[in-house]
């Protein structure tokens, strides 16, 4: 009990330590952290898992249960893209027994800092993951990091950390298989009863702010029109604007899908007299007005609990369906 304690208190101090440090007093500091994070893994019975993004978090927790730790180290206030370890995660990382992203494709800082602090068998890198549903996107080709998005990605993940958390804690195997035969039973009843709300789905134009929800829409049949940048990180040119803008007016989608971190103004320049008909789900819009759809596809709103993937999955099929009028049936109810 008295190491536990001890443990506990030493990584709560060294945290606000490591935030008030300077830089090369950072890396010293880290040498003695790694000696203390080792000596407490062997204290703790349960397991500590560090994940990158929430929906990687929501998996890990669905697993993980009451006999574990599981912590996410990118708040709602910072992208996957741009995310920087502060001295603080990295003592997290150093005392973590496992380490689960997504990987380069979608959280491209941390690569360097990951094989740095933490040793390959302890991190899941799960876009690497053999049989995972992978998809490309952009001009080169690259691996879509959104595969959280496809259901079968998630049981996927979920069945590797249950894997990785029974060599780990081999006392709890039982436990860990229990939680991921559940996860897997609560995720096909809700996945079976989001497929018939888009069974007329492609007779509804939509677009989306950028192609991120290819994994949800290849899985339940759906398929945007248009989308309105390739790349959010990189402003379109005034040709390509104009461009948008006669596609917007040839398609008419119903529907504008995209990310809270989306560029409103952004959005009105390229939708130009396409006019904006808001969130509202009406059927009395305009002919020549599109509908606004936020989607929390980190679900930064979604409350934890071992159900909270379950809930981020059927979020999404309710901001679908209920946009595009395909069903008046509300998936929320699913689990």
């Amino acid at each position: 009990m008295f190491c536990k304690v001890f443990c506990n208190v030493t990584s709560k101090v060294f945290s606000k330590m490591l935030a008030q440090i300077s830089t090369k007093a950072t890396s010293s500091l880290l040498g003695a952290c790694l000696l203390i994070a080792s000596f407490c893994g062997s204290v703790h019975a349960d397991i500590t898992v560090s994940t990158t993004i929430r929906p990687l978090y929501f998996i890990a927790l669905a697993i993980v249960g009451e006999q574990g730790e599981v912590t996410a180290l990118i708040d709602s206030k910072s992208s996957p893209h741009h995310f920087n370890l502060t001295p603080s995660d990295r003592l997290e990382l150093l005392r973590s027994d496992l380490v689960v992203w997504v990987g380069p494709e979608l959280e491209s800082q941390l690569s360097n800092s990951f094989s740095k602090i933490a040793a390959s068998d302890r991190i899941i890198t799960t876009v690497a993951l053999p049989g995972l549903i992978s998809h490309k996107i952009g001009s080169e080709g690259q691996i879509d990091g959104h595969i959280w998005l496809d259901t079968g990605n998630a049981v996927l993940i979920a069945t590797e950390i249950a894997l990785q958390a029974k060599r780990l804690d081999p006392e709890n195997s039982e436990y860990f298989e229990n939680n991921l035969k559940q996860f897997q039973s609560s995720l096909d009843r809700a996945t079976d009863k989001i497929k018939p709300l888009f069974n007329t789905s492609n007779a509804k134009a939509f677009a989306v702010y950028h192609n991120a929800f290819q994994y949800f829409e290849k899985q339940f049949g759906l398929s945007h029109q248009l989308e309105l940048v390739t790349d959010p990180e990189i402003a379109p040119t005034i040709a390509q604007i104009i461009q948008t803008r006669k596609e917007v007016a040839a398609i008419k989608p119903l529907c504008l899908f995209g990310e809270s971190d989306a560029n409103p103004e952004l959005i009105r320049t390229l939708l130009s007299d396409y006019r904006r008909a808001g969130v509202s789900h009406s059927n009395s819009s305009p002919a020549n007005s599109i509908r606004e759809v936020t989607i929390d596809l980190l679900g930064n709103g979604i409350a934890e609990s071992p159900l909270a993937y379950i809930d981020l999955i059927t979020h999404v099929a309710d901001e679908f369906s209920s946009c595009l009028n395909i069903d008046t049936a509300n998936a929320t109810n699913n689990r």
